[in-house]
């Protein structure tokens, strides 16, 4: 377990590094202070990184290749894929929508995605919006590629916080396996 520090004029913050490598093989030696450091990044103010996590590399960089080139799309491109049109509220969010304080909007663009699920009744269940293949070629595989391999990850972190919260290993495993998930 390592960490990254930061300085600034008043103070220095230390972001932790946990790898949680060992729990992913099934190494019970080092799960229990993988826990404990998770545990205490959990509960302290700031945030803190895992490593180990298998989510590769190249997913990674060509996740962020093919944002890129979704992003440099024409406005009129990325709009008619806004998340207004969709009914579980995926799609394309342009910079400044969103506020999670009344006075700062954010400097960001976004694009929601969720489950792959037919449109139905419930809150943030549907189908998701997709560019052309055309106009963003490999977004839609790219895209749920990764967000398959961040439900895994999601369970494994839900795993490892259970045994932080001393709770049975799998008691977030229903809730983190649903489809509103």
């Amino acid at each position: 377990m390592g960490g990254i520090s930061t300085p600034s004029p008043d103070f220095t913050v230390t972001i932790p590094m946990i790898d949680i490598s060992g729990y992913l093989a099934g190494d019970a030696t080092t799960t229990p202070s993988i826990v404990s450091a998770l545990h205490a990044a959990a509960i302290a103010r700031g945030f803190f990184q895992i490593t180990g996590h298998g989510v590769t590399p190249k997913l990674r960089a060509d996740l962020l290749t093919t944002l890129k080139s979704f992003f440099a799309l024409p406005a009129d491109r990325k709009t008619r894929l806004h998340r207004g049109n969709s009914n579980s509220l995926r799609g394309y969010e342009s910079v400044g929508e969103q506020r999670l304080e009344a006075a700062f909007a954010d400097q960001k663009e976004g694009f929601m995605i969720g489950a792959e699920l037919p449109d139905g009744k419930r809150f943030l269940q549907g189908a998701n919006q997709w560019p052309d293949e055309d106009d963003c070629p490999g977004f839609q595989g790219t895209l749920m590629e990764y967000f398959g391999e961040l439900r895994r990850l999601s369970k494994v972190m839900f795993r490892l916080m259970a045994l932080g919260l001393q709770l049975e290993e799998t008691y977030f495993d229903e809730f983190v396996g649903s489809q509103d998930c």
